[in-house]
């Protein structure tokens, strides 16, 4: 009779991982380091942020993350747009 042996003996003491939802800082950040911009519809259209000013002043707070805004006027609307500075 053939019995198999577990030679992983600590996989009795492992704990499961729990994984944490991707906060919208870090979303938000991901997308500034991958396209170098972002605007307020397109955080609302790709993630769902629906108030990107705030979470791009939590990220000013972040040691050498440097964020300007560049206001931007089209048909006679102005909305912000975000740049991150490398």
């Amino acid at each position: 009779m053939f019995t198999s042996r577990n030679t992983n003996k600590t996989n009795k003491t492992m704990k499961p991982q729990i994984k944490r939802p991707i906060s919208q800082n870090d979303i938000i950040l991901g997308h500034l380091i991958k396209h170098g911009t972002i605007t307020g519809l397109d955080s609302w259209r790709h993630y769902g942020v629906y108030r990107l000013s705030s979470v791009i002043n939590r990220l000013r707070k972040i040691p050498n993350v440097v964020i300007d805004t560049e206001m931007v006027t089209v048909d006679g609307g102005q909305f912000a747009r975000y740049i991150l500075k490398i």
